[in-house]
């Protein structure tokens, strides 16, 4: 069994109903897992070994600003004017949480040591599950025009590297691709925005087993 935890060194968010500038970001993944102990291929680099994970991510990004492909005709109802291939500043917030179910593959390289770090284990994989997403309080020309959440099925893919450092701990650096498969935001006269939801992270992390 495994004990682990993840946090961000760069994570950026969009949502494809807008592109949004995200730069003041928060990012925590605890997790835990089971790493088997037999070897499922063995490969001209070494045996690969799969590893399960159940991840817990929550985060958190300040909207900077809008792009806006097109506004269905809600910034001519609101009264600020149409908003399509506008870019505006904007305000508020976008909050995820995630819950997903990952099989990663840890690839046992010989001979490969780094110094005060331990072995390095490449990894690859991928998982599926869900995410709660909310947009809070998203302003354009001081008017509120998304204050809304939902629940939408997830999938994620990634890749890294884990330095064993001893038999119980080991240090990780990857990356993670995450979507949500059409999310619908709605907006504030009443129409939704059907998006899909995209989360690029590079993060370091620790994992204990026991």
């Amino acid at each position: 069994m495994a004990l682990g935890d993840h946090f961000p060194i760069f994570d950026r968010d969009h949502l494809t109903a807008f592109i949004a500038a995200l730069p003041e970001a928060f990012e925590h993944n605890p997790g835990t897992g089971y790493r088997f102990s037999g070897t499922i291929l063995q490969g001209r680099v070494g045996p690969f070994y799969p590893r399960t994970e159940l991840g817990l991510t929550w985060r958190q990004h300040t909207l900077d600003d809008v792009d806006f492909d097109d506004d269905g005709g809600f910034g001519d109802a609101l009264g600020i004017g149409s908003l399509t291939g506008a870019s505006e500043s904007a305000s508020g917030e976008i909050e995820s949480l995630s819950l997903m179910y990952n099989l990663w593959i840890d690839i046992g390289l010989q001979n490969c040591f780094v110094p005060f770090l331990g072995a390095a284990v490449p990894y690859f994989g991928g998982g599926l599950g869900g995410i709660y997403i909310s947009g809070d309080e998203i302003k354009v020309r001081n008017v509120e025009i998304v204050d809304d959440d939902d629940v939408a099925f997830a999938y994620q893919l990634g890749l890294g590297v884990g330095f064993e450092v001893n038999d119980w701990l080991t240090l990780t650096v990857d990356y993670r691709w995450l979507r949500a498969a059409e999310p619908e935001l709605e907006t504030e006269i009443g129409g939704d925005f059907d998006t899909e939801f995209d989360s690029h992270s590079l993060g370091a992390g620790l994992r204990y087993f026991f």
